[in-house]
């Protein structure tokens, strides 16, 4: 019997030892993996947001030219309204829809401007 106890003192703090400097070493062990898989996560996070701003500047890109199409359109019809009233079929002049055109041209360019 005394031999069992003597194991048992012998055995018992070898076996707290172990478990404790088991239990401290997990948790660096596991924290080092954490980290790694939190940046990894915001890494993705992070390539998602980028493509999506590229999605948006191409989107934005491509419609630019249609954009100054139009308003060249606009404006080459303005001219000539002036001129020669191409728009309203009559003589030319600054009448009602040449400043109807203009006035809407000039309150397009203040909101984009205030922008």
């Amino acid at each position: 019997m005394d031999f069992a106890l003597r194991s048992l003192e012998a055995f018992l703090p070898i076996t707290i030892i172990g478990i404790s400097a088991g239990a401290f070493s997990y948790s660096g062990l596991v924290l080092k993996e954490v980290n790694a898989l939190n940046r990894q996560q915001h890494a993705e996070e992070l390539r998602a947001f980028v493509s999506d701003a590229n999605a948006h500047v191409v989107q934005t890109i491509q419609i630019r030219p249609a954009l100054e199409a139009a308003a060249s359109d606009i404006r080459r019809g303005l001219d000539c309204e002036k001129l020669q009233g191409c728009l309203s079929s009559g003589k030319g002049g600054e009448g009602s829809v040449y400043r109807a055109g203009t006035a809407s041209c000039h309150t397009g360019r203040r909101n984009h401007n205030n922008t």
